[in-house]
């Protein structure tokens, strides 16, 4: 009758340890990436939503989400603008940072593409921060001035509300890709 040998028996493996702990190691890492990367994209930064509370001028901007051939000097960061309205309302741009700001709560990943339909521009003592928004591919891309700052996710539920106030003021929004 053979002999069954345990593992205990047989002694450490050839990298002198158990994989029972590099295993638990790898999980732990895992869940804790994943735990920053949901954090770190699932919420509003702290500095636009302060540049969009003190902002002196608000502005909403209804974006063409397929760039032009050749860049125009009245572009917004690459994208043909439709229309804008200034928001002077303070219920109304309450009511867009709000949207923002769970919009970004709720992000799940982003997806590959930038489509951006709308755009954001807080202008404090004549410093802008502007917002490119896709709701489509959860992404916003934030500029401070003309540099690229550390954008954010959102999910698509917040879009109807952009859109109504655009078109509440008569600005052209752009038609679904197809």
């Amino acid at each position: 009758m053979p002999s069954v040998i345990s593992n205990s028996q047989r002694g450490p493996n050839p990298a002198g340890r158990s994989a029972k702990p590099l295993r638990l190691y790898s999980r732990v890492l895992l869940a804790c990436a994943l735990v920053i990367f949901l954090t770190a994209s699932s919420r509003l930064p702290d500095s636009v939503l302060q540049a969009l509370n003190d902002a002196d001028h608000y502005e909403l901007l209804s974006l063409d989400p397929i760039p032009p051939a050749t860049p125009s000097p009245g572009n917004f960061h690459g994208f043909t603008v439709l229309g804008h309205v200034d928001i002077t309302d303070p219920a109304t741009r309450q009511k867009l940072t709000q949207a923002l700001r769970t919009s970004a709560r709720e992000a799940g990943p982003p997806a590959r593409c930038f489509n951006p339909r709308n755009g954001l521009r807080g202008t404090h003592s004549g410093h802008d921060t502007d917002l490119v928004i896709c709701f489509e591919c959860a992404q916003v891309k934030v500029y401070t001035g003309s540099k690229e700052a550390e954008g954010f996710g959102v999910s698509q539920h917040q879009q109807d509300i952009f859109d109504e106030v655009l078109k509440k003021a008569g600005v052209k929004l752009a038609p679904p890709i197809s």
